[in-house]
Formats: C-alpha cells, structure tokens, sequence
C-alpha cells in the first residue's frame, strides 16, 4: 500500500531552502570562467509559508525583491572581442507541493507554479569602452520572463502556452542590480506574443545563459551539479508527454491547456 503523501508544512522550510543552495554552491566551482557567480545563497532563497494565496501544503521559494542570482561577465558573443561583455541577473518563484516519488519526481517535489525573471546588463570594465551613460551606470540590454500558467477555471488561461516566455525588459526589480542601470531604449509594455517553451524552471534559465554564452557545448550538467539538480524540485510532466512529431504532439496546439482535458495533476 502507498503510504499518504505528508503535505509540506513551516518545518520543511528548512530543507527545500538547502536543496537550491547546494545547486548554487555546486555550480560556483564548476564555471570560474564566468567571472563570479555571487552572491551567496544563504542571503538569495526565501521560503514563504505564510501566504494565504498558497496552495494548501505548498510552500514558495523564491529571491527577495532585492536580490538577485549574478551570472558576471559573459561574452556576448562567444567568439567575440573580451570587451563585449553581459552580466546576467536571475529572480524567481517557485510554489511546490510534494508528489509521489517516481522517474518524472525523483525528489517528490513538484513545482506548482513558476515564475523566472531574466535580465541582461550591459557590462563596461575596460579603459577601451566607456558607458554612453556614466562611468557608474550600466544598460539594460533586454529582460525575459519565463511562465508556467494553468487555471483550468480562467477562460482567459486559454491564452496561454502552459510553459511560455514573454519580452520585459522590466524583467529583474531594479533594486537587485548592483549598479544604476539606463534602458537602451524605451520599452513598451506589451504582454505579446507569449512564446511557447519548454518547461523552464531556474535551473534551465542558468542552464541556458550558460550554455549561451559559454562559447562551447554545454550538453549537460556536469556530474556535481547534474546530481544536485535531480534533487530539486521538478516541473509537472505535462502538457507534452512521449511527444513524437507522428502523433502531432510537438504542434503549437498540443502547447495550450484544454480545459475540457486537464493535465494530469498530482495531489
């Protein structure tokens, strides 16, 4: 008989804050050329277990407004000139409920709901290219944020890809950034178009700046890391499962919830 599943509660603050600050400290040793991935964990992860909003038995882990994940002095362009440099800053917000273990939980935590915020800062560190703004002032290149929205009950829900990322360029709240900061230009406001994903938790937006500005294939984790990420919560299988380009399931179509056949959802 499967023993019931024990809802998370304010006693498992503790550990869930440990489980990404062991992915944090992990990846720190094993990316040096990435010119300092700061600042420390133990002042970025906040569990919250007293808001009302949350599902019963979830808790949310999250960056507070005022911090920020650093990825510093990424090329932006890999084969490019050393002064053309980004800095990479990461917020986000997980709520997450515990599951059965199995091959798509190997934890028995499932991230609800997620909310990933990505911000690039234009770098100036060198003699040869001084800020158009000010010697102290950096630029907003450009600011993602990356979704995963499924309310069956919201018609307005019909609109979203269930794993989607939309352009803000307000992505990163401003008082994360360690320097004041100029838009490159005016930003518009505008929810649109929200572009379909894969599911992107924030272990895959590291992954993927990474993997962007690395200059070299990162095809996985390497093995400190990759085992500290199997630890971490994971994001819902769904909506696309055993997708195969033959059963049509890697269309558009299959990326948006259909009320009338929601996703599996465990309890």
């Amino acid at each position: 008989m499967t023993p019931p599943i024990v809802p998370l509660d304010r006693s498992d603050a503790p550990m869930l804050r440990d489980l990404y600050t062991e992915f944090w400290n992990k990846l720190i040793p094993e990316f040096p050329n990435v010119g300092g991935i700061d600042p420390s964990p133990d002042r970025v992860f906040h569990v919250d277990h007293a808001d009302a909003t949350l599902p019963h038995g979830s808790l949310q882990i999250s960056t507070p407004r005022k911090r920020a994940l650093v990825l510093r002095k990424l090329r932006m362009y890999p084969m490019g000139k050393k002064r053309d440099l980004c800095d990479a800053f990461i917020q986000f917000q997980h709520v997450v409920h515990r599951v059965p273990v199995g091959p798509s939980s190997p934890s028995g935590l499932e991230i609800l709901g997620s909310n990933v915020r990505l911000t690039y800062i234009r770098s100036y560190e060198t003699d040869d290219l001084a800020s158009p703004t000010g010697p102290n002032e950096r630029q907003v290149m450009v600011g993602f944020h990356f979704d995963m929205a499924y309310h069956p009950d919201t018609i307005f829900q019909l609109a979203h890809p269930i794993f989607h990322a939309q352009l803000d360029f307000g992505a990163v709240n401003t008082a994360a950034i360690d320097h004041p900061c100029s838009q490159t230009e005016t930003a518009i406001k505008n929810p649109f178009p929200r572009l379909p994903t894969p599911p992107m938790d924030m272990p895959s937006v590291v992954f993927l700046v990474l993997s962007d500005h690395l200059g070299r294939a990162l095809l996985r984790w390497p093995g400190g890391v990759a085992g500290a990420v199997r630890r971490l919560p994971r994001l819902p299988d769904w909506p696309v499962t055993e997708a195969t380009i033959g059963k049509g399931q890697l269309e558009i179509m299959s990326w948006y919830g259909d009320p009338a056949t929601p996703p599996r959802r465990a309890s």
